[in-house]
């Protein structure tokens, strides 16, 4: 971070404050404290010289349909697992699988090549994978390798996007299946590609040093998967909350409204709201998914409406929270046409800008992206040091717990890990008289 404004005087770390966030976001006392390496990656990516980016993160965590393709363009989503959309300026998406994943992947796709039965019952909603996974498996005789890191083009993602949702799906009908799917479920896969502009308030990329991200995150759900990764998803997605920058919280408006009723879904949904809403500066916003346009003012005359039974189903957690209404698809579709507006007949082009504003998508981008953008370069590294310093508190409350440490080892890492975060503490809190 480079000249951070964290407690009301300036903080200029180099290289250090990098190489601490990433020692105590990989040791064990760090994690029980909350010390995640999303927090250790804005520390580096807000580093002085020329690499420096200001990390804008928008989570958006659903259930049901979500807002991702229409935030980032891309249109491949999942129901279980996390997905990072990182904007870049390559020229095509690439999905990006972490070392862990593909082990998991691995594990999960040999488990089930290795016995048939157990492959038709997990997959049987999934043939188009049960048949790939099958043909795989004769192709290569060893049968070791089914995923690698990298996979470019849309096609292509699409296809590889929907196996990992179907192998991690299969978690809950073996422990062996489970515990490869916890682990699969515990790392976030990234798609790196180019953000549309118009009539979103994206900046043009790298022009203005910002680092994009949305992230998808569909509420887990029992039902979909075993209880470790279930325990694994719920976790990667209140680390991913507690990192982001902005919350949307999607769920379709008649679940919202009480006219349906609450799923799993939509309960758990209030759950992670009510552990998001206790973090200090971290932007929420609901939003109510519905099927059809209703006008401008219609969309937000709905919201309005939604303001008193969204506070019946999601509990307290919201309260005050602003409530959008948008109609996904038809602003998808508006969206697309506003990005291509110059290879479009004028009408065309007129149309699709009443459409995106009677879809509820202006409102949504006026309301919370555009602040968010516009005051980023401000917020965003005083946020990040402020977290840095409240995590490093917590630090030194787990290590004075006696609980956690069964070893000599552990001993020592929690002496020296506590040591880090007091050094940290003291230089961010330097000339507050404490």
């Amino acid at each position: 971070m480079a000249a951070v404004r964290a407690t009301g005087h300036d903080v200029v770390p180099g290289s250090w404050w990098v190489r601490a966030s990433a020692a105590l976001a990989a040791s064990g006392t760090g994690g029980a404290a909350g010390f995640s390496p999303l927090l250790a990656a804005d520390v580096a990516l807000l580093g002085a010289g020329p690499d420096r980016r200001i990390p804008v993160r928008v989570a958006v965590v659903r259930a049901g349909p979500g807002p991702v393709p229409l935030l980032t363009g891309l249109t491949t989503e999942g129901d279980l697992l996390p997905l990072s959309v990182v904007r870049a300026g390559a020229p095509r998406p690439e999905l990006r699988l972490t070392p862990g994943q593909i082990a998991a992947l691995n594990r999960l796709a040999r488990s089930l090549a290795a016995r048939p039965a157990l492959l038709r019952r997990a997959l049987r909603t999934a043939p188009a994978t049960a048949a790939w996974l099958g043909v795989r498996a004769h192709q290569d005789a060893s049968g070791q390798v089914f995923f690698g890191p990298a996979h470019g083009g849309a096609d292509e993602i699409a296809r590889t996007w929907r196996r990992c949702q179907d192998l991690a799906a299969t978690g809950r009908f073996a422990p062996d299946l489970d515990a490869s799917a916890a682990s699969l479920a515990a790392c976030t896969a990234e798609i790196h590609t180019p953000y549309g502009a118009s009539p979103l308030p994206w900046p043009a990329p790298d022009a203005d040093g910002l680092r994009i991200e949305v992230v998808d995150l569909p509420v887990p759900s029992p039902d979909r998967s075993g209880p470790a990764a279930f325990r694994a998803l719920r976790r990667r997605t209140l680390e991913q909350l507690n990192a982001a920058h902005l919350v949307l919280a999607a769920a379709p408006a008649a679940a919202l409204s009480g006219d349906a009723h609450p799923s799993a879904a939509v309960r758990e949904l209030g759950v992670l709201l009510e552990r998001t809403r206790r973090l200090p500066d971290t932007r929420i916003a609901l939003l109510a998914t519905v099927s059809g346009l209703r006008g401008a003012q219609g969309m937000v005359d709905l919201g309005g409406w939604l303001r008193g039974p969204a506070l019946r189903v999601l509990g307290p957690t919201a309260h005050e929270l602003p409530l959008y209404a948008v109609a996904l698809k038809e602003a998808e579709r508006a969206g697309r046409l506003l990005r291509d507006a110059a290879r479009r007949p004028r009408h065309a082009v007129l149309q699709a800008e009443a459409d995106w504003a009677a879809s509820g998508a202006a409102a949504l981008a006026d309301g919370v992206l555009r602040p968010l953008l516009d005051g980023a370069r401000d917020l965003v590294p005083g946020l990040t040091a402020r977290r840095l310093l409240a995590t490093c508190r917590d630090i030194r409350v787990v290590c004075r717990g006696a609980g956690r440490r069964t070893g000599p080892w552990d001993e020592l890492e929690a002496f020296a890990t506590a040591g880090l975060a007091r050094r940290i503490v003291r230089r961010l809190t330097a000339g507050e008289g404490r």
